[in-house]
């Protein structure tokens, strides 16, 4: 029998990070009726002391707070071993053999004998291509995407489009006394309706995770990428078809519309379309065009990753 080569890699993937603020003024309440939840609330906005009141389905809402917060690492290992084990036993090469085992805090180790280093390369690389296309197939179903880097965040501009029919009683309620054909308006409004809500962190100070924009609503907290999801999915309900998109910078995330810049107003430019700036994550009151100092350091040091939410059909 010829030498045998052992080849081992670990498969490793990350989950995006948010920063955390302090707590805001917005004070929110929810009462079952039926199929539906009544949600009412009430916040400053400005001088002026704003509320409002807007039926939420009962259904959607139910399954935004059943959902995680956080991906689940540890079920995503155990599906990504198990999708190596079962790709290794049609898919190894003759003579070969591999040992996979879950990694503590996420991913997978896979070691390959076999009696040539080719066949030993070539099986490294048939587990490791079963390992990512069961991590992108897992992150799918938990509503979650794996980026170009490996990173496992949120499906962001998903979240935004499908949360919109469910927001568009809020988003009514909240266009009360606006113009239809003046999308800055809304954003004006939403975008300080969304800041007021208290930012969510954990008691260590830890980022809390990704909080869908019903469970935002009704547990009356959320992160600086809930509230960006929150606010966009407002605005794709009031303006289906109007551009936007949601912002990730290093360890930061904001929203970006389409309107016709003021002067002075921060934009941002991505395939031919000119975007407006907005802050949804407070609890400082921001206007239209104004990043906060996250956004404008992630910017400054890092890529601007624009992921827009697509149109309603």
């Amino acid at each position: 029998m010829g030498r045998v080569f052992l080849l081992v890699l670990v498969a490793l993937f990350a989950v995006l990070g948010r920063p955390a603020t302090a707590a805001a003024r917005l004070r929110a309440k929810s009462a079952p009726q039926g199929d539906i939840v009544l949600y009412e609330a009430r916040w400053e906005d400005g001088k002026a002391t704003r509320s409002v009141s807007a039926p939420l389905p009962n259904g959607p809402l139910v399954a935004d707070l059943k959902a995680p917060l956080r991906f689940p690492l540890a079920a995503a290992s155990e599906a990504q071993a198990a999708a190596v084990r079962a790709w290794a036993k049609d898919g190894l090469p003759k003579g070969a053999s591999v040992k996979v085992r879950t990694v503590k805090g996420g991913g997978v180790s896979y070691s390959v004998q076999a009696r040539s280093r080719a066949a030993a390369r070539a099986a490294l690389a048939g587990a490791g291509e079963a390992a990512s296309a069961e991590l992108v197939r897992f992150a799918a179903a938990k509503g979650f995407i794996v980026d170009g880097d490996g990173a496992v965040l949120p499906d962001h501009a998903r979240e935004a489009l499908e949360s919109a029919d469910a927001l568009r009683p809020l988003a009514e309620a909240l266009a009360q006394g606006l113009p239809a054909d003046d999308p800055r308006a809304f954003a004006a409004r939403a975008l300080h309706f969304t800041q007021a809500i208290p930012y969510e962190k954990r008691k260590s100070g830890a980022d809390a995770g990704f909080r869908r924009p019903l469970s935002l609503l009704v547990k009356n907290k959320g992160d600086c990428d809930g509230k960006a999801v929150l606010f966009l999915g407002l605005m794709r309900a009031r303006y289906p078809t109007l551009p936007m998109a949601v912002v990730l910078v290093p360890e930061h995330a904001f929203a970006a519309v389409e309107l016709e810049p003021h002067s002075g107003e921060r934009t941002i430019r991505e395939d031919g379309v000119q975007y407006v700036i907005l802050e949804p994550v407070g609890p400082a009151r921001s206007d239209i065009g104004e990043p906060s100092k996250a956004g404008r350091r992630g910017m400054r040091w890092g890529r601007a990753d624009l992921r827009p939410v697509p149109p309603q059909r």
